[in-house]
């Protein structure tokens, strides 16, 4: 091949090269802006409104007092003077071994509510030291129960 014909190869892929590039940039440009024009169209979806963030912390804090008040009941309880337990608080329900029942029971603020077989039973109650309870409602007046050790 004479030295006219090389560079005339040289010459077109130089020239095919540069098309090229100049084609891949108008299309990813053109690429770009539709990615803009559809962004600029459509909210942020990452965008989180205050209100909300406000109502996730207000619903973590709620279960992590209701968890925090749970944990510090489960255990052993029994009258004072006994050996026996009156009942056992579990983590989601109230066991008691003289009937060899459970039930479950909710705890909202400083109250428990059980579900008894046909009926539901509130009682306010206030955990003194870790190892006293003290239950109380209008039905059964106060009762003072100590953690079994």
């Amino acid at each position: 091949m004479n030295q006219i014909g090389k560079i005339s190869i040289i010459i077109g892929l130089m020239f095919s090269s540069a098309c090229h590039s100049e084609n891949a940039n108008n299309a990813s440009n053109g690429n770009n802006q539709s990615i803009v024009d559809s962004a600029n169209r459509h909210p942020n979806p990452t965008k989180v409104k205050k209100d909300t963030i406000k109502k996730e912390e207000s619903i973590t804090k709620s279960v992590d007092i209701k968890t925090d008040s749970v944990n510090a009941l489960v255990g052993l309880w029994i009258l004072k003077g006994t050996d026996n337990p009156a009942f056992e608080i579990r983590k989601s329900t109230i066991y008691y071994p003289e009937h060899f029942k459970s039930y479950k029971y909710q705890i909202k603020g400083d109250s428990i509510k059980i579900s008894y077989d046909g009926y539901v039973q509130s009682f306010s109650y206030d955990l003194k030291i870790k190892d006293t309870l003290k239950l109380s409602n209008q039905d059964y007046g106060e009762t003072v129960y100590f953690r079994k050790k």
